[in-house]
């Protein structure tokens, strides 16, 4: 007996640390670093330093959409530990995706044990778990939710249904398009409880009441402030879009998720028709698991309709595909399941190595480290005054330097806006461009003419990376 449980330890302190290396190596070159976690960086500063309990939490760069703190809680032990270092929050993905991914091996024991090794190597692998677990982005904390409530809503204690609702409701807190997932879920919650009609409509009444609760913070914030932040300012700026038609928003939709899934057409096609086999093969039998699917269906479909569609729009349905896929079967329903989780598994097995090295100026926190510090250096060493940021001919399509002005503020050296190039007597400009071609940047041109900043007077290139930071005066 002690020889089982002590090989038992050794398979999940293996188990644990295959899922660090996964979602360790290399985090600081392909952990995302752009204006939304920056920003995200200097609240959760602020929350800290000025013990700021709110519940307004990310705001999207174009000031339309607001979403709830949770984000910010939940990756703050992080960004405190690591001394609010660009990659610290990153830091809290990986835990938090850890501990998504732990629970999900658990959710497959407690349904399928007999699929165990194929949910523990998918979990290791499977590159949208991995992104979710290695970027510090408000949709990527939706899974670890989906996880806690699932395990509480296939309980069969009802006054669970409660805190699956609720736990299922949090994620709303990061990003609102989860309401779907919420809705659906809770109507699944009739049809899947093995118990008397009575019975099944007080548990879909528990878990909605649940998730009312999770979601009251917002209702009763945007009714006694003025104006209203949350619930009425997302159904303001998420009209339905008439540009298209339903046949393109799906097709375009699928696209991109299936290649987000499957990483390559080639897998994609070989992945189609079981997929459509298994759904036919699921109806056929009544199998429950189709209880899960039905909810990844409704995120999909209902998310068609908002103006744009990103594949992290269906965070809130990724744990319940995979859930579908492993749900337990027969005969060939079973052969095919298996089947559609390998091809998931080789398919990220192939793009593993570029996925965990492919650096970008996105994922490239070294160079955005040393950039900062050397205008951090110049500002403080020559005493400047009246200092402002730009980047031009790049990569990067955030003219303003939302990224550096942010590591600045953190630095507590304060800049003019990006409405105030006008009284801009110190302009840096970040740029992976050599002096000429900067100097044709119809942007830079613009500054030259109208603000006068054409005078450089300072250049450094950064160390290991294309990117310069240019220092130009007023003449």
């Amino acid at each position: 007996m002690k020889r089982i449980k002590k090989g038992w330890l050794v398979f999940a302190l293996v188990f644990i640390l295959l899922l660090l290396f996964t979602r360790v190596y290399n985090l600081e070159n392909t952990a995302r670093f752009i204006w939304d976690e920056s920003s995200d960086l200097v609240n959760i500063h602020r929350i800290y330093v000025e013990k700021d309990i709110t519940l307004i939490g990310p705001i999207s760069e174009d000031g339309n959409k607001v979403f709830g703190s949770l984000t910010h809680y939940m990756y703050l032990p992080f960004a405190v530990i690591g001394n609010f270092d660009p990659v610290s929050p990153a830091y809290g993905a990986v835990f938090w995706g850890v501990l998504t991914a732990i629970g999900f091996v658990l959710l497959i024991y407690r349904l399928n044990k007999k699929y165990l090794p194929l949910a523990i190597l998918l979990t290791i692998i499977w590159i949208p778990f991995l992104e979710t677990s290695r970027w510090a982005w408000n949709p990527n904390l939706i899974p670890f939710w989906s996880v806690v409530a699932l395990h509480l809503w296939i309980s069969k204690k009802p006054y669970y249904k409660i805190l699956a609702g609720f736990a299922l409701g949090l994620a709303i807190h990061h990003h609102y398009i989860a309401i779907f997932s919420v809705l659906a879920l809770g109507i699944a919650t009739f049809f899947y409880a093995k118990a008397s009609k009575k019975e099944r409509i007080k548990q879909t009444i528990y878990f909605f009441l649940g998730a009312f609760i999770a979601i009251l913070p917002f209702i009763l914030f945007d009714l006694v402030h003025k104006p209203p932040l949350f619930v009425t300012r997302i159904l303001y700026f998420n009209y339905i879009d008439a540009s298209k038609t339903l046949l393109e928003k799906t097709t375009n939709g699928i696209n991109l998720l299936s290649l987000y899934y499957l990483r390559n057409i080639f897998f994609v096609i070989i992945f189609a028709v079981p997929f459509f086999y298994l759904i036919y093969f699921d109806i056929k039998k009544r199998n429950k698991g189709l209880i899960f699917l039905a909810v990844w269906l409704v995120q999909l479909v209902l998310t068609f309709s908002i103006q744009d569609f990103w594949v992290h729009y269906m965070h809130p349905g990724l744990i319940f595909f995979v859930l579908w896929l492993f749900y337990p079967r027969k005969k060939i329903g079973k052969k095919v399941s298996i089947y559609l989780i390998i091809i998931l598994i080789i398919s990220s097995l192939l793009f593993l190595p570029s996925f965990l090295k492919n650096k970008t100026w996105q994922t490239d926190i070294p160079s955005v480290r040393k950039i900062t510090t050397v205008m951090e250096d110049q500002i403080t060493e020559n005493g400047l005054e009246n200092i402002n940021i730009t980047v031009l001919a790049s990569p990067d399509s955030n003219l303003n330097g939302r990224r550096y002005r942010d590591m600045l503020l953190l630095q507590d050296i304060s800049l003019l806006t990006k409405y105030e190039y006008q009284f801009t007597d110190n302009l840096f400009i970040v740029s992976t461009s050599n002096e000429d071609d900067l100097r044709k940047d119809l942007s830079f041109e613009i500054m030259r003419i109208n603000y006068g900043l054409d005078r450089l007077v300072d250049y450094d290139e950064i160390p290991n990376s294309d990117w310069k930071v240019y220092r130009f005066r007023k003449d």
